[in-house]
Parts: C-alpha cells; structure tokens; sequence
C-alpha cells in the first residue's frame, strides 16, 4: 500500500474494503478475499483509506502511551503475534524495521478475523500491510472515517451472526442426530394420539353397551312392575272371578266353607270367619250357650244352582241341614282367601226372644229376626197410628209383635224397602219395649238396620 496516497478497493457485493498497495492502472482485477466476487472495474470501486503517514504529527504529547500490545491484545492469539517487546513509549520517535520486519498487521482485517472472514497473511501476501514507517500510536490523529468503518464491521459481525443462528435453526434436517431424535419424537407423539384415539373409542363403545345393558335391565324392571301390576293379587271377589274363573271360585267358596263346618272349636273356626276380630267375642259369647263343634249338613250348592254365585262383592252358597233346613250362606274374600259372614249365618241378636221378653229392656237391642206384615193391634197400638210386623227367630221358636209410628223414620225406611222390591223375609232391627206397658209379646221398632241379615259398610 502507497503511504503517502493510501486507498482502498470496496467491494460491490459484501462491501469489505480492500488495501490496494499498487496503482490501479498496474491491476485490471481483484477477487475479493470475503466473498470471491471478480472486482473488474477497480477506479469505480477505490475509496480512500487513512490519512497518510506523512500528515500524521511528528510530535505528540510525551504523557499519552499506548501498547500496541494492549490495543490488539484480545486476538493476538489467533494471529500467532508476540508484541511482548513491541511497546510504543515518550523516548522513542520510531519502530526499528528489524523487530517489525514480519509483522503485517491491518487493523480492520484483525477485527474482520474474529468472525473467521479473514485469510492468512501466507495466502495472500499482496494484502499484508507495511509498517514499516509507522510511528507512535500517539502520533495519529482521531480519523472519524475510521471510527465509522468500525461500526460498519460491528453491524456487519451482528448481522453476521444473526444469520448463522437463523440458518441453524431453520435447516435443521442438516443435522442427523437433530433429524433423527425429531423423527423419534413424531413417531412417539403419532403413537400417543394413535393410543388416546383407540382408549377413547373402546370407553365410548363399553359404555355405549352398558347404556343398552342398563336400558335392557330397565325395560326388564319395567316390564316386570307392568306384570306386577297385572298379576297384582285379588282383593275382591269380582278381581278373583275374573282371575281364577266361575268353577275355581265355587271350588273355593266349598272348601272354605267346609273347613269352617268340620272345626272343632271357636278358634279352629275363627279362622274360617269373616272380620275375625270384631266377631271373636260375640262368637266366644255365642257358643258359651250352643254347641262350639262341626256342624252338620247333608249337601252344599253346586255351580249354577238358584241363589248360588256372586251378588255385590259377595258370595253366596246353600247348605241343606240334616233335618231338610236349607239356609243361605253369605261369603267374601278377606286377606287372599274366601271367609264365612258368621253372624248373618247363625243368625246372631244380641240375646234371644225368650231374653228380651223376660227383661223387657226400655233401650234398644239389636236383632236378626225374620218378618212379615201383620195387622194384630191391642192396646195402646191402633192400626190409623200405627204399622204391625211379626218377628220370629232364625228357629221359629220365639216370637213378638213390632209396631212403627206412621209417618215416623223408620216408617219410610220400611216404605223405601218394600217399594224397592226387597224382602223383609231377613231383617236386622233395634226392638225396646215402651213406657206403657200393652202386652207382654208387644214392642216397639226403633230402629231398621238393614235389609237382610248382613251387614256392610253402608248398613
């Protein structure tokens, strides 16, 4: 490089500025050492460089040193330089050629070096630098180019690296162990999804069938309440015909009904009777006076024999006696079997005729007596005030005469009665006998409780 006319090459495609040390007219062309462009145009392309070594001060102050050692100190290592006794100091105006003899340094080109742009001093010896006539650092004025090419170097080094760093990561597939732990990673990641997707489907599906499971179970209960409810157990005798059917019944009705006639006792019996309870001391009262053992009969009603079958949720049967009595026999169905309405079957008053006459009680007493109309009027019972009926036990042992007051209660219920078209052929009644005393086979009818001797819920 010409000392006192110091230029340099910029190359037109990266820029890096290029010593020239010869004319330009002696070089046609220059391959840039950086990025091996073919410089033809060399006139074009010359910038200048420092100032030259001849403006440079020839005095400087004697209290301002620097090493150069210090200056370069940072990649004296890469260059292989020993400035160990290269040191710049106020006594001495010049560097002895012999000790720089082999030192070619360009002070951008070192900084260039430590992004690995630069090219040893062997390669290419035209380039080498000549300080030859270089004086003290000292000596050098501040050259602002200088400092401006600096910053150009730092942008160019971050620049630099910054496309390193990106064209790492961007092309990654250059590198094997990379490439190859990323293709590990996709076939793992593609086997996770490939195993979530199968768990997945196989839960759907077992519940899906466990749904249809526990909807069969259902369906199951469901239709098992249904036939529940349509099997449900009779309560009536209507629910048992339709259940069992005319025969079966009758068969039923039979059995329990001799069952009730072979007991031996009241508690053998008792179990045969309808409402058992309420009727167990007036049985226990009973049969403290009649026989408590079986009874005897010669023949029960078939099916389709007169006065035989259900009537209002009852059933009725005939029992002929040993002495040719034949006496109806009322049933219902209580707790899932057929029962025997004991009191309308024996005819049960709360004393006998024969009782009553002989205590002639004022208050009401409750029988189950046969009647019939009558017209026997004695005493204070007149037929314009009053109506006779005839009463007489179940046995037709014992009977009286029973007046009703014209226009009275019990007289409509009579008149509803007899009009109805029922009989009073049976008929439960309250008999007391009247402050005036008539006749002693006199009383009066207080009260009619039903029509026939069952009693029921609305009687």
């Amino acid at each position: 490089m010409n000392p006192e006319d110091p230029r340099d090459i910029k190359c037109p495609q990266c820029e890096h500025r290029i010593p020239l040390d010869v004319e330009a007219g002696q070089v046609e062309k220059i391959i840039c050492p950086l990025c091996k462009t073919l410089i033809e145009n060399i006139e074009d392309s010359i910038v200048p460089s420092s100032s030259p070594v001849s403006e440079l001060p020839d005095k400087q102050d004697t209290d301002i040193g620097i090493a150069l050692n210090d200056l370069i100190q940072d990649n004296a290592s890469e260059n292989e330089i020993d400035l160990a006794d290269v040191a710049t100091n106020s006594s001495e105006s010049e560097m002895p050629a012999k000790e720089i003899k082999d030192v070619n340094l360009d002070l951008p080109e070192l900084i260039q070096g430590d992004m690995g742009e630069s090219r040893s001093n062997d390669e290419n010896p035209q380039l080498v630098p000549d300080f030859t006539k270089f004086g003290k650092t000292t000596d050098l004025d501040f050259d602002q180019d200088f400092v401006d090419r600096q910053q150009e170097l730092a942008h160019e080094f971050a620049v630099a690296q910054s496309q390193i760093v990106n064209w790492d990561e961007s092309q990654p597939g250059e590198d094997p162990v990379s490439s190859k732990f990323s293709k590990i990673k996709l076939i793992r990641f593609g086997s996770l999804v490939t195993i979530l997707i199968a768990t997945v489907l196989f839960i759907a599906f077992k519940g899906k069938n466990k749904n249809q499971n526990n909807n069969i179970t259902f369906n199951f209960a469901e239709e098992n309440e249904q036939e529940k409810e349509i099997k449900k157990e009779p309560e009536t005798i209507s629910e048992l015909l339709l259940e069992v059917g005319a025969k079966e019944l009758h068969l039923m009705a039979t059995n329990a009904l001799k069952s009730f006639l072979d007991a031996k006792d009241v508690k053998s019996r008792i179990q045969y009777c309808r409402e058992p309870q309420r009727v167990r001391p007036l049985m226990e009262s009973y049969y403290a006076k009649h026989n408590p053992g079986p009874i005897s009969y010669r023949k029960l009603s078939t099916v389709g024999d007169t006065e035989t079958g259900t009537l209002n949720e009852f059933y009725l049967l005939k029992i002929s006696f040993v002495d040719f009595s034949i006496r109806p026999v009322v049933m219902g169905f209580e707790n899932g079997k057929m029962v025997i309405d004991w009191e309308s079957f024996v005819g049960y008053s709360e004393m006998s005729l024969n009782e009553f006459i002989d205590n002639r009680p004022t208050g009401p007493t409750m029988f189950r007596l046969h009647a019939r109309s009558d017209d026997y009027f004695n005493f204070q019972f007149n037929e314009k005030d009053h109506r006779c009926l005839y009463l007489r036990n179940p046995k037709d042992t014992e009977s009286v005469y029973g007046y009703i007051q014209k226009g009275s209660a019990v007289d409509d219920k009579l008149s509803a009665i007899i009009e109805s078209g029922k009989s009073i052929n049976f008929i439960i009644v309250n008999l007391q006998y009247p402050e005036e005393l008539g006749g002693k086979n006199q009383v009066l009818i207080d009260e009619i409780i039903a029509s026939g001797w069952l009693l029921t819920k609305n009687n």
